[in-house]
């Protein structure tokens, strides 16, 4: 249960950056406005846009590296035996917790 947590955090991570991803490329190959010169201006140079998509990237990093991170340490106490079983509510702990954060901030980022 506790693994399948774990990978459940990943597939949020994955979920979130396939929706940021697509977001950028839009943003990048979008034009609208009017520069001084007269040309139009990717969308992707307003700081409008910077400041909803910056955040949604550094997220996506962040749930990556902490879903590697628990991962590792769950392989780790794995192998283990009497170790596991005296860290289980810890990883139980942060596999749930994680679970929870990921999926409410990758809901909330993906709208």
């Amino acid at each position: 249960m506790i693994h399948m947590r774990i990978h459940l955090c990943y597939t949020f991570a994955v979920s979130l950056a396939q929706a940021v991803t697509i977001a950028i490329r839009y943003s990048a190959v979008r034009f609208q406005g009017q520069s001084p010169n007269g040309s139009e201006i990717q969308i992707l140079n307003y700081l409008l846009q910077q400041d909803k998509l910056v955040p949604c990237l550094s997220t996506v990093y962040a749930f990556l590296i902490a879903f590697m991170k628990l991962d590792t340490y769950f392989n780790k106490l794995k192998t283990n035996d009497t170790v596991f079983l005296d860290q289980l509510p810890e990883l139980h702990a942060l596999s749930s917790g994680l679970k929870a954060y990921t999926s409410s901030v990758g809901e909330r980022f993906a709208q």
